[in-house]
């Protein structure tokens, strides 16, 4: 049997295929039909089978291994049998097939195979990246037989930690072209204002998007997420972790498939609100400075109120810094676990409060004389030789007294300068000035 066609050498003839489809006189008996195909199979000509990879956007998806597999043993070739054909493509194996031909998508998503005509194949492309394993059976007729597969959209992201806020960037590893073994490129796009100069501290993106409906993907170790969409044009949000959530920037949905580096969104740290109250009430300390982990978060203001800190998760020491606590302040351990917000109340000690009397001397003595009410906080031999004081020959000794607030609640009583707070229940504790 004598056919023609096949791949012809620029100015040569055509391509003959010669083939001894079955001897009768070797064999001594019919053939069989099963046997004739295979022989016919065998003699037919290859030709080129194109497949084409993109998107759902029409967007070619480069570095796709297309492989071309007999659905069965290959046909007997050169005179061979069907077993020596298959031991001779036994490191070819692929899912139980012997591979007829294998091809690599190029930058427009095209992979050229040459394949037998007339013969039952299985075209299977997968990405490990880029495309989940697809599979098509077909026969080629005719050269330039072209069949197009859809891939996934594949999103790459990365974070980076600067200050006290996660930047989150994203990238298409469709256009990446480390993905695709050329060596010298970096593992993933540059900034377009930098000249392509190296990133330092770009990992993977180890967290989630998730959808308006509670849904979420999650990020693979390389920091991709593949999905029969576009994620960043469907999810919401980025969550971590740890860190705030925060809303997807359209933007970068829209521009990060042309190779760039784009900044999707950024995550804060958690915010603590930190507030210094007396222990016997609860009632806030106004002018107050809070610290965490020795950096300045704020003050309380005239009214006392919170004061905002943003802290990663973690083990962290809260400080309150007031003038009648210094030079210490009041401080607190401090460990976060998530990032939710969260209020912390550190305790204003009473024990380190005193209320001391200060007269002229001699006046003490004196029927109908009057002192001066001081509260001191901290240490009374300190205070006695600080510069404010009063000066040395002035009487001064602790006061016993009652502290009055609100009509009807009961009176705070100070024993020997030290507020007596050994009662349960509200309290009505009001500053000197007002008592």
């Amino acid at each position: 049997l004598a056919l023609r066609g096949g791949q012809a050498v620029p100015g040569t003839g055509p391509v003959w295929s010669y083939c001894c489809v079955f001897s009768k006189l070797q064999a001594r008996s019919w053939p069989a039909l099963d046997g004739v195909m295979a022989r016919l199979a065998a003699a037919m000509p290859w030709g080129p089978l194109q497949a084409n990879i993109l998107t759902e956007f029409e967007l070619p998806v480069p570095g796709v291994r297309v492989t071309a597999l007999y659905p069965r043993p290959p046909p007997c070739m050169d005179g061979g049998t069907c077993q020596q054909v298959v031991a001779a493509r036994q490191e070819q194996r692929y899912g139980g097939h012997a591979v007829a031909a294998e091809a690599e998508t190029d930058a427009e998503g095209a992979a050229v195979l040459m394949v037998p005509f007339f013969v039952p194949l299985v075209l299977q492309v997968h990405h490990e990246l880029l495309m989940e394993p697809q599979e098509r059976q077909l026969v080629a007729n005719e050269p330039y037989t072209s069949l197009a597969f859809v891939a996934e959209t594949v999103v790459q992201i990365w974070q980076v930690e600067k200050a006290k806020e996660l930047i989150i960037y994203c990238s298409s590893p469709r256009v990446a072209r480390s993905l695709h073994g050329c060596a010298g490129f970096l593992p993933f796009p540059t900034l377009q204002d930098q000249g392509g100069e190296p990133r330092h501290g770009y990992i993977p993106f180890q967290g989630q998007l998730q959808f308006e409906s509670g849904d979420v993907l999650q990020a693979n170790a390389q920091g991709c997420i593949r999905w029969s969409r576009d994620p960043l044009l469907e999810a919401e949000l980025v969550t971590l972790p740890g860190w705030c959530s925060a809303h997807i920037s359209r933007e970068a949905a829209r521009n990060y498939a042309t190779g760039r580096l784009v900044e999707v969104c950024r995550l804060a740290v958690p915010v603590v609100q930190v507030q210094l109250t007396a222990r016997c009430c609860g009632a806030p300390i106004p002018d107050v400075q809070i610290y965490m982990d020795g950096e300045r978060c704020g003050g309380s203001g005239v009214l006392g109120s919170c004061v905002p800190c943003g802290v990663k998760c973690g083990d962290h020491s809260a400080q309150a810094m007031h003038p009648l606590v210094l030079p210490d302040g009041i401080s607190a351990p401090l460990r976060i676990d998530s990032a939710a917000t969260v209020g912390v109340q550190l305790e204003f000690p009473l024990e380190r409060l005193h209320f001391v009397c200060v007269s002229r001397p001699g006046a003490c003595s004196d029927v109908g004389s009057t002192a001066e009410l001081y509260l001191v906080g901290g240490d009374l031999a300190q205070w006695r030789c600080s510069q404010n004081a009063p000066g040395l020959d002035a009487e001064v000794w602790r006061w016993d007294g009652q502290l009055c607030g609100v009509a009807g609640e009961p009176p705070i009583e100070v024993k020997a300068g030290v507020v007596d707070w050994d009662r349960n229940g509200q309290s009505s504790w009001v500053t000197p000035s007002e008592a």
